[in-house]
């Protein structure tokens, strides 16, 4: 049995509307997008450094609107952002419990979200103005101004600076009852074919419930909710491509399995596919979206690469800009040869976003073994550095690495990658928090045992929050 720390995600819940025409996706619209830097949970500093509160900043409405809730200590306020789309700017509407509203309004500034507001305050015109900086580092700066003389000159209202907070376990609570202390649990799974097993006689995408049987502590849980990754959420598949020493002679095959690839994926369903290139710069060429014309003009726009690559800062950036916020099942296929030569962030940095996101990492090598059938070349045999690390990226997150020798393995690989997104499946049950003081071991499992003389069922790691020493012990 394999030892694997589990993933439980917040479960939230929203009504739907009747007899109305679906609302525009604003999801695949880049001008909605341009605030989500400032996405994501955040505790929050003064400019000495000092605790001055924290924000939780969430998107919703098909990806349409902001909402911001600040909290410290009594004092809390809302606001909620949206880009309209008549207009053409962002706008923001601030209300606090003092009973203040503030409406601003503003846009775009080399990379920076600028808001301003003109107000009337003691008799006097006053302009307020606040600038959205994301730092390097991923954390982001507010900085808040007033002017009194229209914009002449400007003092210092406030300088904070949004820090994100950290998972302090392995597991997180899906909805709470705080009258008899039980949560309800998320498991994602994936279903894979044992080694030497063809991959047609796996039934993907249909196992039922009662395929399934949990276990916590060695008491089984009665599984309250459960879907599949072809009747649940889309899945959104981000494509990274990085440069390697073979890299001029694999170039043209690996665009075009990468178009196949996005075909495959985006033909079936509402799925998202994205694509970025980096080397000693990242450049996202398409963000998500399905339609296939501008994923396969961006695919075509990849060009050989500089020598220095940054494949962990790569996969830590599109993990925290594209996938933190997305509303289905997450996804990295990298193309690389597994040499990082400028990265700031390290691999475990690498792994930790991609958990923290619930996103799992596949990584097609192409370090050496896949030069369009070179001679003599045999890449499954490679077994450097570059390898293990492309290895432990990929189990550290659910994923698998591969290592084809051409472009026939190259095929292959895609193929196995589009076959574990379609396997996934995500369980539920209530857990008692106050048993086992916190202590508890979950294994999933067949409930007919020959199955698993087929299949094997792998889970996707995560962050998580309060479920510590929580473990699944997959068979």
């Amino acid at each position: 049995m394999r030892l694997i720390i589990i993933s439980i995600a917040i479960l939230a819940f929203a009504a739907s509307g009747f007899g109305q025409a679906p609302a525009p996706n604003c999801n695949n619209d880049p001008k909605f997008r341009q605030f989500d830097f400032w996405v994501g949970e955040w505790d929050v500093k003064d400019a000495e450094g000092k605790p001055a509160g924290e924000s939780s900043i969430t998107g919703d409405l098909n990806g349409c609107v902001i909402f911001e809730h600040f909290r410290a200590g009594d004092y809390s306020g809302k606001s909620i952002n949206i880009y309209d789309r008549t207009d053409g700017k962002w706008h923001q509407t601030w209300v606090d419990i003092t009973g203040v509203l503030t409406e601003y309004t503003g846009g775009t500034e080399d990379g920076k979200m600028v808001y301003v507001a003109n107000e009337v305050r003691q008799g006097k015109a006053v302009v307020l103005k606040m600038t959205f900086t994301k730092l390097e580092n991923g954390s982001v700066r507010q900085f808040g101004e007033i002017s009194t003389d229209g914009g002449k000159t400007w003092q210092t209202r406030y300088d904070l600076t949004y820090s994100r907070k950290r998972p302090s376990s392995s597991a997180e609570i899906l909805s709470r009852d705080a009258r008899v202390s039980s949560a309800e649990v998320r498991l994602q799974i994936i279903v894979d074919e044992k080694p030497g097993k063809k991959r047609e006689e796996q039934r993907a995408g249909e196992f039922t419930k009662n395929d399934f049987l949990v276990l916590e502590n060695g008491k089984e849980k009665k599984i309250s909710s459960f879907s599949t990754a072809k009747a649940g959420p889309p899945v959104y598949v981000g494509l990274l491509m990085g440069p390697s020493s073979a890299q001029k002679k694999w170039l043209g095959g690996l665009k075009g399995a990468a178009k196949d690839f996005v075909y495959s994926l985006t033909r079936s369903r509402e799925n998202f596919a994205a694509f970025m290139t980096f080397d000693n710069k990242m450049v996202l060429r398409q963000g998500f979206t399905n339609r296939l014309d501008v994923l396969d003009a961006a695919i075509d726009s990849a060009e050989s690469a500089g020598p220095e690559t940054a494949l962990y800062d790569s996969i830590w950036v599109f993990s925290n800009e594209q996938l933190d916020k997305v509303p289905g099942s997450r996804a990295i296929v990298i193309f690389t040869d597994g040499e990082d030569t400028i990265s700031k962030a390290k691999i475990e940095d690498a792994i930790e976003i991609a958990q923290r996101t619930g996103t799992t990492i596949y990584c097609i090598s192409t370090g050496g073994g896949y030069v369009v059938s070179q001679p003599g070349t045999d890449a499954k045999k490679i077994h450097d550095e570059n390898s293990t690390n492309l290895r432990r990226l990929c189990e550290s997150t659910g994923g698998k690495a591969f290592f084809p020798d051409d472009t026939v393995g190259l095929d292959k690989a895609l193929a196995e990658v589009f076959w574990d997104l379609l396997s996934q499946y995500t369980i539920n049950y209530s857990t008692d928090l106050c048993e086992a003081n916190g202590a508890r071991k979950i294994e999933v499992r067949f409930r007919d045992p020959g199955l698993h003389e087929r299949f094997l069922i792998r889970t996707k790691r995560s962050p998580s929050s309060e479920l510590a020493n929580s473990e699944v012990l997959n068979k």
